[in-house]
């Protein structure tokens, strides 16, 4: 098998990168950092596909290796030869492998072959493990070992054809017996067993479950004595705060009628106080607003009196003749006619005559003044001066009379009524109205009490006195609190072990079926062991026929080896087992290549890769990718091995990939 031609979409830092392949060597010589790791994972991922199993970014290829800028298509194509054709292989890449694409075609007739799954297993014959420790050497990982599809590969050789059977019956037996005993508790055997003890601590459970439910039952006889008690004594200070209720209602009516019926003998004799200062009428509120207006007349006259007085004196002061005559005086009189007048009829309409009579003779006068002062308007003055003196005195007499006449009508009407005059009149009359409302207000309150009186006399029959309670109502109420709080809390007490014991019966009761499961799970262990036993001497059957198989290809494979150790490290003899582990023989006896140095375990490595892709590949020669595998080595063996190489890539096609012109070929 050969590699022709490689095209790079987007892979790592390669980005629209092209590589034409020659037959036998091909050598890559490229700095540090510039992509031949990155072509032979290429080459690697193209069969293989990417392994994302890893979460760091150092083995996870599919984050390692994506584009880094993202340009182009992630993945590309590659031409190969096999067996007697040409192919053409692409394959892209997505962010998971369920959006990877794989295409195969035929160079030679263009068509696309349908199957692609495992294409790189189908072609080397060997998975991408075995991939990886035969055709290609990389840098962190040279040691080449042994599993089952270079297992298969050598049976194969050796034209052995149940390799398949034989490795799937090794993985189920294998499977089979680890879950019967896995490590950490788990499997058929230990798990069996875990039920096992669970199921015995249920039994032991189950058995103190039953003792303890006989325990509990007894103590819930007891509980529910106590609380059926404390029911009761409730149920007494219930009945005693309704007595002690009734008791303290009684006597709280009874405070409230002593108490109103104390008022109203109060109230009553402050009404009739209050009446006598009427001296038997109470006058209504047009009477009062009558004498309020009445006194208000006579405080303006008064008023206008003192004025005129000031006016005559000032005239007199100035020694001027009596004034003219004035139409002033004349309405004045006329004015005070019309108020006497009205004055007149309204206490008359009232029945009140001596108001009607003091009023009456005021207007008599009054009109009298007013005709004298019109008669007097109309004749002709001395003087301008002795006019004004004239009309002044007039009008003085004139209000003087009519301030007598409305102080006799008032003292008159006040005389009606237990009230002193010696603050005026006005203060007179605001007492008599004061009075008024006062007894206004008592009788409301005598009508409320004598209400509220009656309605207890209905409501309770104050001759009949009931028994004397024990306590007050709020000391009943707070010892039932305190009986009421307790009787809860075995309330609850009672339900919680009701509770447990009806949980522990039932625990109780499941008893015989955990000893019918326990015997069961008895059973099934003592099987499980017998069928682990048979599963293992099975197993061991098929290792020791799968080890004498594998002796056929150990001879080979140990000449091989020396073959291209000779040819590098002269004369070292190594030898290798079947499980492809490398021994040397030295003049002090056998010793494992952990003894030697870092470059001879190196050398080691790559010998063996040699030697199994002599022995595995005899059909159809792989090619070998070379990712610098000679960084250890010394100068004499470097020399050696680059010759070695030169000398393989007559049989083999060679990629090989390097930084050093030391180690070019």
């Amino acid at each position: 098998m050969k590699l022709i031609k490689c095209r790079i979409s987007s892979f790592g830092n390669l980005n629209g990168f092209e590589y034409d392949f020659s037959d036998g060597l091909n050598t890559v010589k490229q700095d540090n950092g510039w992509g031949k790791s990155t072509l032979g994972a290429f080459i690697k991922a193209m069969f293989y596909g990417l392994d994302d199993g890893r979460r760091s970014v150092a083995e996870n290829e599919r984050v390692k290796y994506r584009p880094w800028n993202n340009a182009g298509a992630f993945g590309g194509s590659i031409e190969f030869k096999w067996g007697n054709g040409e192919y053409r292989l692409e394959r892209f890449f997505g962010s998971k492998k369920s959006e990877d694409s794989v295409r195969l075609f035929d160079s030679r007739t263009g068509k696309e072959f349908s199957n692609t799954e495992n294409l790189g297993t189908r072609i080397f014959q060997i998975d991408e493990e075995g991939f990886l420790s035969t055709t290609f050497f990389s840098q962190k990982d040279f040691e080449a070992k042994s599993n089952a599809s270079i297992t298969a590969k050598f049976n194969e050789v050796n034209e052995i054809q149940d390799t398949a059977l034989y490795e799937k019956a090794v993985s189920g037996l294998e499977t089979k017996a680890k879950s019967y005993k896995y490590s950490g508790g788990r499997g058929i055997i230990p798990e069996l067993k875990a039920e096992s003890f669970a199921v015995g601590e249920k039994i032991e459970r189950a058995k103190r479950a039953g003792r303890q439910a006989e325990e509990l039952k007894e103590n819930i006889k007891k509980t529910e004595a106590e609380t059926l008690r404390l029911k009761a004594r409730c149920e007494r200070l219930i009945d005693e705060i309704r007595e002690a209720g009734k008791a303290e209602a009684f006597s709280l009516k009874k405070r409230q009628r002593d108490k109103a019926a104390a008022e109203l003998s109060e109230l009553n004799e402050r009404k009739a106080a209050v009446k006598r200062v009427f001296k038997g009428v109470v006058p209504d509120g047009k009477m009062i607003a009558d004498m309020e207006k009445c006194a208000e007349e006579y405080g303006r006259t008064v008023e206008r009196e003192k004025m005129l007085i000031e006016d005559v004196a000032a005239i007199e002061r100035a020694a001027e003749p009596a004034p003219k005559k004035s139409v002033k005086a004349f309405v004045a009189a006329l004015s005070a006619f019309a108020v006497c007048f009205i004055a007149a009829i309204v206490f008359v309409a009232l029945n009140q005559l001596p108001l009607f009579a003091a009023f009456s003779a005021a207007s008599v006068v009054s009109a009298v003044a007013a005709i004298v002062l019109f008669l007097k308007k109309n004749k002709p003055a001395a003087t301008p001066e002795n006019a004004l003196y004239e009309k002044k005195k007039a009008e003085l007499a004139e209000y003087s009379l009519m301030k007598e006449r409305y102080k006799n009508a008032l003292g008159e009407v006040l005389s009606e009524f237990d009230v002193p005059l010696g603050d005026g009149y006005t203060f007179a009359i605001s007492e008599i109205k004061r009075k008024t409302e006062e007894i206004t207000a008592l009788t409301e309150r005598i009508r409320v009490l004598e209400m509220e009186i009656n309605n207890l006399e209905r409501e309770t029959d104050f001759s009949a006195l009931p028994a004397a309670a024990r306590a007050s109502v709020e000391t009943l109420k707070s010892e039932l609190d305190s009986v009421q709080e307790e009787y809860g809390r075995n309330a609850q007490i009672l339900a919680a072990r009701k509770a447990d014991a009806k949980a522990l019966e039932a625990e109780a009761d499941a008893l015989c079926d955990y000893e019918n499961r326990k015997a069961e799970i008895a059973e099934k262990i003592a099987r499980s062991e017998e069928e682990l036993d048979t599963v293992k001497t099975t197993l061991d059957f098929l290792k020791l026929a799968d080890e004498n198989l594998k002796v056929k290809y150990r001879a080979p494979m140990r000449d091989s080896l020396n073959k291209y150790l000779a040819f590098i490290a002269g004369d070292v003899v190594a030898d290798i087992d079947t499980d492809l582990k490398i021994s040397v023989e030295e003049k002090s006896g056998i010793k494992d290549t952990d003894y030697y140095s870092k470059g001879f375990r190196n050398l080691f490595e790559i010998c063996k890769r040699f030697a199994l892709a002599d022995v595995l590949f005899t059909a159809e020669k792989p090619f070998i990718v070379l990712d610098d595998p000679f960084v250890n080595l010394d100068d004499g063996k470097l020399r050696q091995a680059l010759s070695l190489v030169k000398d393989l890539s007559r049989e083999y096609q060679i990629i090989y990939l390097v930084c050093h012109e030391s180690r070019k070929i």
